[in-house]
């Protein structure tokens, strides 16, 4: 593994995809198809929890689309098996590969290419899906922006970083225009680092200096060097997006997502989404003071921001 004791310069963000001043026609129906296709994905829920769902003025639309998916499903068993069939629309992508879908995160549709090793996940970005040409060409260059500049972030370790490649393609919904991300599909055993180990357990992690323990440090410390640099930080809250594979020796951290927050603006959008962004860098900076102690070091933390 590289020594990851260095600082490398952190480069500035590059124009992402953006906000379009007026979304593509049918954009919104896109959307709500695509919580249709994924809805079986989804948990199952009792009905009553379905219809608290599809009628809450809290639930993001996405979420009462799908919650009426399963509040059909629940009383015509099947429902949304189907109507995930006929909107799951795969055969039109380049890949000559058994297709299923595999997870729908907050802003893409995860499709798992089954093929001779390795697999291969094909991620389509949701707000994509109904962009003219030039739109998908510009998208797909932001998109590849983010990845690069998340890359340089953590380039000390050049396993941290999924690979990924970006593209436009016929995606899964309906075969429509989309960008897509493709990734290698990881293997094995997989555990979130926030929400599947506890303080202690990565802390001793931390400390006992093997490999996954060094990467770790390495995230922590270089994700808080960004945030105080610069403002910026990875996304930290989607589910699996920091996820160390595999068991044994054989583990590793792995940054699967190349999602970036700008903090400042996140704070004014959306407190509730900073706050919740706030509590994982400090637990990033706990993490880095508690292993020093536990193995007798002076702290290694870096700038606190």
């Amino acid at each position: 593994m590289a020594d990851t004791s260095e600082t490398s310069a952190t480069p500035p963000l590059p124009p992402g995809p953006g906000v379009p001043l007026a979304p593509p026609p049918g954009r919104l129906l896109y959307k709500a198809l695509d919580a249709v296709m994924t809805a079986s994905l989804r948990p199952r829920r009792p009905a009553g929890e379905c219809l608290r769902g599809l009628l809450s003025p809290r639930s993001p639309r996405s979420t009462r689309v799908a919650s009426l998916v399963q509040l059909v499903d629940a009383m015509l068993p099947g429902a949304a098996s189907a109507a995930s069939r006929r909107l799951l629309r795969p055969g039109r992508l380049p890949f000559a590969a058994e297709a299923e879908l595999l997870a729908s995160g907050s802003g893409s549709t995860v499709l798992l290419l089954r093929a001779d090793p390795p697999s291969l996940v094909v991620k389509a970005y949701r707000r994509t899906v109904g962009s003219g040409p030039d739109e998908l060409a510009r998208l797909a260059l932001g998109y590849r922006g983010k990845f690069e500049t998340v890359s340089s972030w953590y380039r000390e370790d050049g396993r941290l970083v999924v690979p990924g490649s970006f593209l436009v393609l016929h995606g899964p919904l309906l075969a429509r225009p989309a960008v897509a991300c493709v990734q290698p599909y990881l293997e094995g055993e997989k555990r979130d680092l926030f929400e599947d180990f506890d303080d202690s357990e990565l802390a001793r992690l931390i400390a006992s200096g093997d490999r996954l323990g060094r990467q770790i440090r390495f995230f922590a410390r270089r994700t808080l060097e960004v945030r105080a640099a610069c403002g910026l930080c990875v996304d930290l809250l989607g589910a699996g997006n920091v996820t160390v594979t595999g068991v044994g020796e054989s583990r590793a951290l792995r940054l699967i997502d190349y999602g970036i927050f700008d903090l400042g603006a996140v704070k004014d959008r959306s407190p509730a989404v900073s706050a919740r962004i706030e509590r994982r860098l400090g637990r990033l900076e706990s993490l880095l003071e508690t292993s020093s102690r536990v193995a007798g070091n002076p702290s290694p933390a870096g700038p606190s921001g």
